[in-house]
C-alpha cells in the first residue's frame, strides 16, 4: 500500500519558553515531529531515481533528535504540536511523518529551520471572523440517525469556539431529519428539515474542533462552513427553555440570570411540518412582529434591556416541539431594538445590502427575512464572493453572512420579502 502525503502549510506561534506549530495536509493521517537542536548533517552519496543515475544525491539527517507526536487524536488534517525547551533566540530543525490508520509512510517531508522569535502573532479575534472563503467546500452528514463526530480542525483554528454553517437538505422529493449540537452537550433536538431548503447555524466546537450532527439519511444534507467564533461567542453545556407556553401569545423568558453578560442568543427551534410552525422572537421592550411559518430553523435575537426575550409559536401542542437557546455573544455586536428595514428585493436575482447604519466596521451581519409566498428560494453572501447555492425556505429565514471591507453583503430571493437587518457583529 502505497501513502503519499502533501504537507501543505505550516504555521508557527512562538513564545519565550517554545514554540507551537500547526501543519496542514492533504489527507487525513496522524503526525510526528522529529526535532533537533543540532544543525543536520548533510551526505552526499551515489544513486539510482527513476532510473537515472547521480553522482552526488544530496541527503541530510539527523544524529540528536526528539519525536513529538501530534496534540489531536486520530487522523486529521491539521497537526498541532508542542515543543517546549525551545527559549526565545535560538533555532531547531525538524521535518514531519506520518501514518495514515496505522500504516506509517515510507517518505518524509523536507527538514525546516525555524528561529524562535518568542513573539506570538495576532490571535484569533475576540467575536466572530471568516475564512477568507469566497467558494467554501460542500461536507455531507452521514446518515443513519446517530450522532457522530465531525473534525473540523481543517476549517475551525485553535482558539475558534464555534463555527458558521450554512445547511442544505439536498433532497427534492422529502424532508430529512437533522440536529447538530456542541459535543459534550446531551439536548437532542432531532426534526425534520424542509426538503429542497436552506438555512443558517452556528454550531460550538470540542476542544478538538469537532460538531456533533445526526441526519436521517445519508447524501441528503450538507453544510458549508462560512466561517468560525472567536472566544468571547460562548456555548454553554446547559440550554435555557425559551418554549412559550400559550399559542399565538408572547413569553417572556429571563435570559440575563444565567447568562448575565449575554447580549444576543443563539436558539433551536425545533418543530413538525405536520403543525403549525409559525413563530416570532424579539428582545422584550421591541414592537418588530414578524410572524410567519418555516421550519427546522435556528433563530436568534437580541437580548432586552431587562435581560429577557419573547418567544412566540402557533404550533406548541406537539410533542417534538422545543425551543432552547443555545449559545450567546457577550458584546462586540451593534443592535437595533426593532430592527432596521432594509428595503425591498429584486426578485430572482442577489440584492446588494449593507451595514453601515449599525456599524461600518461590522465583519458580520444576522438578517431576518419573511415572505408572503409560500416558499422560495433564498440565500445570502458575501458582496462579490462565488458562493451562489439558492434553495427553498418557508415563509420565515434565518440568515448570517460575513461582509466586505466596504460593509456590503448579498441577498438573494426568488420572489418578494420583507428583510429586516437585526445585528451587526465584529
Amino acid at each position: 500500500m502505497s501513502l503519499f502525503i502533501s504537507y501543505r502549510e505550516i504555521t508557527y506561534v512562538p513564545s519565550d519558553s517554545g514554540v507551537r506549530i500547526i501543519i496542514t495536509t492533504d489527507v487525513l493521517c496522524h503526525a510526528w515531529l522529529r526535532v533537533t537542536a543540532t544543525s543536520p548533517n548533510l551526505h552526499k552519496k551515489i544513486s539510482i531515481i527513476r532510473g537515472l543515475p547521480l553522482k552526488e544525491d544530496i541527503r541530510f539527517c539527523f544524529v540528536v533528535f526528539g519525536d513529538f507526536e501530534q496534540f489531536e487524536a486520530g487522523d486529521t488534517y491539521i497537526h498541532t504540536f508542542y515543543i517546549e525547551d525551545w527559549p526565545a533566540g535560538t533555532t531547531k530543525w525538524f521535518y514531519p511523518f506520518a501514518s495514515v490508520a496505522g500504516i506509517f509512510s515510507v517518505s518524509t517531508g523536507p527538514f525546516f529551520e525555524y528561529l524562535n522569535t518568542g513573539i506570538a502573532p495576532v490571535p484569533v479575534p475576540d467575536a466572530m471572523y471568516h475564512l477568507n472563503s469566497v467558494d467554501p467546500e460542500l461536507r455531507p452528514i452521514g446518515g443513519g440517525g446517530a450522532w457522530i463526530d465531525i473534525d473540523l480542525s481543517y476549517e475551525a483554528p485553535l482558539g475558534a469556539s464555534g463555527v458558521i454553517l450554512c445547511l442544505v437538505n439536498s433532497d427534492a422529493g422529502q424532508e430529512q431529519r437533522v440536529a447538530l449540537r456542541k459535543p459534550g452537550t446531551t439536548y437532542d433536538l432531532y426534526t425534520d428539515m424542509m426538503r429542497d431548503s436552506i438555512t443558517w447555524v452556528i454550531v460550538g466546537l470540542s476542544s478538538s474542533r469537532q460538531i456533533q450532527a445526526r441526519a436521517e439519511t445519508t447524501g441528503r444534507v450538507h453544510f458549508y462552513v462560512m466561517g468560525f467564533t472567536g472566544p468571547k461567542v460562548v456555548f454553554p453545556d446547559t440550554p435555557i427553555d425559551i418554549f412559550p407556553t400559550v399559542v399565538d401569545s408572547y413569553h417572556s423568558t429571563d435570559i440575563n440570570t444565567l447568562w448575565p453578560d449575554a447580549r444576543l442568543i443563539l436558539t433551536d427551534l425545533s418543530s413538525s411540518r405536520l403543525s403549525d410552525t409559525t413563530h416570532s422572537i424579539r428582545p422584550s421592550g421591541s414592537s418588530k412582529e414578524l410572524y410567519q411559518g418555516s421550519y427546522r430553523k435556528w433563530p436568534f435575537s437580541i437580548v432586552g434591556a431587562d435581560g429577557n426575550v419573547q418567544t412566540k409559536l402557533a404550533g406548541i401542542g406537539h410533542p417534538i416541539s422545543r425551543w432552547l437557546a443555545y449559545a450567546y455573544i457577550p458584546d462586540t455586536v451593534y443592535t437595533s431594538l426593532n430592527g432596521i428595514d432594509l428595503g425591498a428585493l429584486t426578485g430572482g436575482a442577489w440584492t446588494a445590502k449593507h451595514t453601515i447604519a449599525l456599524s461600518a466596521d461590522a465583519r458580520w451581519a444576522f438578517v431576518e427575512m419573511t415572505h408572503a409566498i409560500a416558499s422560495l428560494d433564498v440565500s445570502i453572501r458575501k458582496r462579490y464572493s462565488y458562493f451562489d447555492e439558492k434553495f427553498r425556505n418557508a415563509a420565515h429565514a434565518w440568515l448570517i453572512t460575513h461582509v466586505d471591507e466596504s460593509s456590503f453583503f448579498e441577498i438573494y430571493s426568488g420572489g418578494g420579502a420583507s428583510t429586516q437587518l437585526l445585528l451587526a457583529g465584529t
